[in-house]
């Protein structure tokens, strides 16, 4: 443009929506005054804004405009506007002649021309780059957009898929109609809430199957929508159909304050069926205990008082002070079931699990009866000896229950009969009597707290009425369980049943007391370089009776003791007794603990003494000295 026009310099100069200008492009001046141009317009460049036509000026040079040699002392500045397609000025064009020749009227009319293309040029580049810089921005909007939208629906599918799975009714609705239920509503009712559906059905329907809580429902839900009501709560039981069984709810309802101003009703339904068997359950359990402590506590004051009141005959005198001991001892024995009872529902209950032979247990239990009772106490063991694992104080404290409940339930009878069977998984211990036996419709209730069959027979035997509720949590903790027989005026045998304990084979593999089982497998692993088989231990007495029943023909390769263990017997105590064993003579033992070596502890080729925590190749190599007997 400039070689057509015969110019010497151009400069394109833009000015934005606030007046602001600044330069978009020059070419031919010098560098300064290229970038000068910028900031407010005044003057010629104001000028050029209100009169939008050309504008050609002549001015002096000075400085670098001179040029090189100071050849040069005028210039003509022509200031073209810069139209928009409704002949706005969106800034100017500065043509700029060096030497000060005007110019013709020829020459004129071609820069008008030239600058009028020009314009139209840049005014269709400026709209192309707008509509560039807009699809860009519309670009990035739309992925801006897509990612909310992407994240909206992530949210409401994470928030549906909580509202369909709560375990509560949720219903939303608004003026009279319902906007959204969830599946829970229809489990607890039986028919759905359906969407877009009044609101008045659903509360006919819901009044017609409940207790009579809910009535006039819907009246209140209209109150509670017009703002009458802050919030509605109640209780209420409901029944599907007359063949159902009664259930329990809760309903609670508020409003929402939505943006559009739309008062929208939220009401949530909560299944407390649950929550009542377990308050009447409760309720009545303490009923029941407050009736059993006090019987034998009325007893028991009431024949003090006697004694410390009233002149009583010696003979009477004993008579009521044996009477005050047996409901002293039942009162006592109330209260040990009943905190026998708590501690295993919290979970607190401890048991010291240790191998028990079943014959010399109950042989042991049995003797303790005789003299105490008329009846006499047959022990038939049809197995070869069998072992079970488990705490032998509370297992006894089953059996005594059971064997005392055979006694109290056969009188004029002679004998008890405790039997023994075994298969291959299990041991099961029976007590039997021939006594009055259970009612059937008894049946269903003897392990049922505070449970006694009411007649005339059984009204005058004691007993507190949780000793089978205990017998049984005992049972089952133990992994066994407790059941019964029985013939109405035949007898009862009530039937404990607890895995067997297979005694296992020791020959020639690493024993491993040690109640720690991660440390156990540990040196089960460390043992496998050598070629050796363990077998662990949690306690001594499990694996003293491996040992006992192994013999001299099936010794151990090695026998590894902790000092610290889960049973009755310490390590030492173990080692003290299985050193005298012959399935351990001559057999290698290493000690591992944390304690210290007692005083009189010394070392010999076969008994080592390894410090915890140790290393791997601490333990193997003690364990190869030891078998190989090497001298300290």
């Amino acid at each position: 443009m400039l070689n057509v026009l015969g110019l010497d310099a151009a400069l394109v100069v833009r000015r934005d929506g606030d007046g602001e200008a600044r330069v978009v492009y020059a070419l031919g001046y010098p560098s300064e005054l290229g970038k000068e141009a910028g900031g407010r317009l005044y003057g010629p460049a104001d000028r050029i804004f209100r009169e939008r036509t050309i504008l050609s000026l002549r001015r002096a040079l000075t400085g670098e405009e001179r040029g090189g040699h100071q050849g040069y002392e005028e210039a003509i500045d022509h200031y073209c506007p810069l139209l928009d397609e409704e002949r706005s000025p969106i800034g100017f064009l500065l043509l700029t002649g060096y030497g000060g020749k005007p110019a013709d009227p020829a020459s004129l009319r071609l820069l008008a021309g030239v600058t009028k293309q020009f314009s139209i040029a840049y005014h269709a580049q400026r709209l192309n780059e707008d509509r560039r810089r807009q699809a860009l921005e519309l670009e990035h909007l739309n992925i801006e957009l897509e990612q909310e939208q992407q994240l909206l629906r992530s949210q409401r599918d994470l928030v549906l898929g909580i509202v369909q799975s709560i375990h509560e009714g949720l219903i939303l609705c608004d003026y009279g109609m319902i906007r959204f239920a969830n599946p829970t509503v229809e489990a607890f009712f039986g028919f759905a809430a359906e969407r877009e559906s009044p609101m008045t059905s659903f509360c006919e329907r819901l009044e017609r199957g409940g207790d009579g809580a809910l009535a006039g429902l819907h009246r209140q839900l209209l109150a509670l929508q017009e703002g009458k009501l802050d919030e509605l709560q109640t209780r209420f039981s409901f029944r599907r159909d007359e063949d159902a069984a009664l259930r329990h709810y809760e309903l609670h309802a508020n409003a929402l304050e939505s943006p559009a101003a739309i008062r929208q009703l939220l009401l949530v339904f909560r299944d407390r069926t649950e929550e009542e068997k377990a308050d009447e359950a409760k309720n009545a359990f303490v009923g029941i205990v407050s009736h059993e402590l006090r019987t034998p506590l009325s007893s028991i004051m009431g024949f003090m008082e006697i004694l410390l009141h009233r002149e009583v005959a010696k003979e009477r005198q004993r008579k009521y002070l044996e009477t005050v001991y047996k409901e002293s001892q039942r009162l006592s024995d109330l209260i040990g079931d009943f905190l026998d009872l708590q501690r295993m529902a919290s979970g607190k209950q401890t048991y010291r699990r240790l191998p028990i032979a079943v014959e010399p247990w109950l042989r042991e239990l049995i003797d303790g009866w005789k003299g105490q009772w008329p009846h006499r106490i047959e022990l038939h063991v049809d197995t070869v000896r069998p072992y079970i694992v488990g705490d032998a104080d509370r297992l006894k404290q089953v059996m005594l229950n059971l064997i005392s409940n055979a006694m109290k339930y056969s009188p004029g009878q002679d004998r008890i009969v405790v039997r023994v069977r075994a298969d291959e998984a299990s041991c099961a211990i029976d007590a039997i009597d021939f006594g009055l036996g259970i009612p059937e419709e008894s049946k269903p209730k003897p392990f049922t707290k505070f449970y006694r069959v009411d007649n005339s027979e059984r009204r005058q035997i004691g007993g507190t009425g949780l000793g089978l509720a205990v017998a049984k949590e005992i049972a089952e903790a133990h992994g066994g369980t407790l059941g019964f027989e029985s013939e109405l005026g035949a007898g009862s045998a009530f039937t404990v049943t607890l895995p067997l304990y297979r005694v296992p084979s020791v020959a020639g593999r690493v024993v491993v007391v040690e109640d720690d089982a991660n440390v156990s497998g540990l040196i089960a692993v460390a043992f496998e370089k050598l070629a050796l088989s363990v077998e662990p231990f949690p306690t001594a007495e499990a694996a003293a009776l491996a040992l006992q029943r192994s013999g001299a023909d099936g010794r151990p390769a090695l026998c590894i003791v902790d000092v610290q263990l889960g049973g009755r017997q310490s390590g030492w105590g173990f080692l003290a007794d299985v050193r005298e064993a012959p399935a351990m003579q001559g057999v290698p033992i290493l000690v591992a603990t944390v304690l210290d070596p007692p005083p009189d502890f010394r070392e010999t080729p076969s008994l080592r003494y390894v410090r915890k925590p140790f290393t791997v190749e601490r333990l193997l190599e003690a364990a190869k000295q030891a078998l190989a007997g090497t001298a300290l």
